[in-house]
């Protein structure tokens, strides 16, 4: 898994790398390096093809599975698009309309091969905890704070040990972004958990606070 994933990273890149070589011969009206800029979007693309399987193979939830293999036909299916325009506007790099049409489909190719990287494995988990400490943060937009049952000291004892733990879970976040897509997922999780624990014992301690 680990292996694949690397592969769909850097295949990802080499997709946008030839794909900004394939505009860019375009825009200067080159006609014969067009055509090779355009072999090397699809080369690009059969890796990613490619490294697309191998991380579906690998990975034992069918939802990832079918994520990944529709992400990545979704970038086959805009990458098409951008050769048809492409064979369209070459020798035309005075057609402003053209231009705008091979920009637009190019941007759509770009978004795609995104949420391809981020089905993933450990990339989704870290979404995901993004997304839940975005959420939490919203109560530190409340106007009031929640009642609490807790004494001063109680709270402030409750924050003390939900710092140390977020901040144990940094640390271990840390750790964790140099080893496996595994490795991230689950640290990224607990940090995200932790997080909204330390969270509402601030929230809880404000509102102890006169």
């Amino acid at each position: 898994m680990e292996k694949c994933s690397q592969d769909l990273g850097s295949s990802t890149k080499a997709v946008s790398s030839a794909i900004a070589q394939l505009l860019g011969q375009i825009v200067h009206g080159n006609e014969n390096y067009t055509g090779r800029a355009a072999r090397d979007v699809a080369q690009a693309l059969k890796s990613l093809a490619q490294a697309s399987r191998g991380v579906a193979a690998n990975s034992s939830d069918p939802a990832m599975q079918n994520a990944m293999l529709e992400c990545a036909g979704d970038v086959m299916d805009k990458a098409g698009n951008l050769i048809e325009e492409a064979k369209r506007a070459v020798g035309k790099p005075a057609d402003a309309e053209g231009q705008q049409r091979l920009a637009q489909v190019a941007k759509a190719v770009s978004q795609a091969l995104s949420r391809c990287v981020n089905c993933l494995p450990g990339q989704r988990d870290v979404d995901a905890a993004i997304k839940s400490i975005g959420e939490a943060s919203k109560k530190l937009l409340a106007s009031s704070f929640p009642p609490s049952n807790k004494n001063f000291q109680e709270a402030q004892s409750q924050l003390n040990q939900a710092a140390a733990g977020l901040n144990q879970s940094a640390n271990e976040l840390v750790q964790a972004s140099r080893g496996t897509p595994q490795d991230l997922a689950k640290a990224s999780g607990k940090y995200g958990q932790d997080f909204n624990e330390f969270l509402q014992a601030g929230v809880e301690m404000a509102g102890q606070a006169q």
